[in-house]
């Protein structure tokens, strides 16, 4: 399969640069994925389109051993579950891509993605510690902040996002065309 940066022209960093997506990251049980849950709501009642996009170093298993489309996915096939309110893909087209390479071929139908891990993708992100004292490694490149667990630590992440967002939105082109005649 043909890299999809590669046409781009770009390296990853200016691809990435461009693109409307945050990282969240920090040691396991520091509260990534809960930062998230709860970030999410508030971003879609803005009317944002949100995606988020986790790292796992385990098998992804989105049904349990032996039900139907666990089945269908060990035999070999792609699954497309199709439900009255959702829909899911599970695929492994795209399971050897990089997530530089995944973001670039996502939609351009999200106003925003959020990646839960990935720590050293050149991204911005927050570094969630779980202690007041405990510093972000300084190995780890574009972290904007760091938030301690507590009370407050949405309410800033929200503040940095929002701020994030604004930003790069002035870095999005746009481009018009007006057409006169008949």
């Amino acid at each position: 399969m043909a890299d999809p940066i590669e046409p781009l022209g770009q390296n990853v960093e200016t691809m990435l640069a461009d693109f409307p997506a945050f990282g969240i990251c920090g040691w396991s049980g520091s509260g990534k994925t809960s930062l998230i849950e709860g970030v999410v709501p508030h971003l879609c009642k803005k009317g944002l389109k949100v995606a988020v996009l986790k790292h796992t170093d385990h098998e992804i298993q989105v049904d349990h051993p032996g039900k139907d489309s666990d089945r269908l996915f060990r035999s070999g096939a792609d699954v497309f579950l199709h439900g009255s309110q959702e829909g899911l893909m599970r695929s492994r087209e795209g399971a050897h891509l990089s997530l530089e390479n995944t973001l670039s071929s996502l939609p351009l139908k999200y106003d925003l993605v959020l990646v839960e891990g990935h720590k050293n993708v050149p991204l911005p992100k927050v570094w969630l510690v779980d202690s007041p004292q405990s510093p972000a490694p300084t190995e780890i490149e574009g972290i904007v902040a760091t938030l301690p667990p507590g009370s407050g630590r949405l309410e800033s992440f929200l503040s940095i996002l929002e701020d994030w967002l604004a930003q790069q939105w002035l870095r999005t082109p746009v481009l018009g065309c007006v057409l006169i005649g008949g």
